[in-house]
């Protein structure tokens, strides 16, 4: 049989191991999050530097400048879009990136972050018409 004072330091550990672990186990997501956020955000940045020759300098800021922003506001944490869809966007986004770029890759960006989830589309819903007439302004006075 277990004497007292083992039983107390048994008890003990496993106090703390059962705060310890469910901690460490939600670092170590927020940090996979964390990765996988950075990365899809370096790949809608990358749209900055890659300009169509048929867009003027300014709309492309513009737009561009719109995406990223959606972006990290959609994809601000997990109780916004879940780390699955997260990983999801990304590699649709590696895959898009692979081939020309315009103002429909951006468009697309939206319409992918509408997809994510209920957060996403909201968002959408809210700005994307704000961002669809400036670029609309910005063409038609060109």
């Amino acid at each position: 049989m277990l004497s007292r004072r083992r039983l107390h330091w048994l008890v003990a550990v496993a106090l703390v191991a059962a705060c310890v672990i469910p901690a460490a186990l939600w670092v170590s997501r927020q940090s996979d999050y964390f990765r996988d956020q950075r990365a899809g955000r370096q790949q809608v940045v990358q749209l900055q530097q890659r300009r169509p020759a048929d867009v003027d300098a300014e709309t492309w800021e513009w737009a561009t400048n719109w995406a990223i922003t959606a972006y990290c506001n959609v994809c601000f944490s997990q109780e916004h879009v879940s780390p699955e869809e997260l990983r999801r966007f990304n590699a649709d986004m590696a895959e898009r990136l692979r081939g020309p770029v315009n103002l429909a890759t951006v468009d697309w960006v939206w319409e992918r972050l509408g997809q994510t989830g209920p957060h996403g589309l909201r968002y959408r819903e809210q700005f994307e018409p704000q961002y669809r007439e400036g670029v609309a302004a910005m063409r038609g006075r060109k």
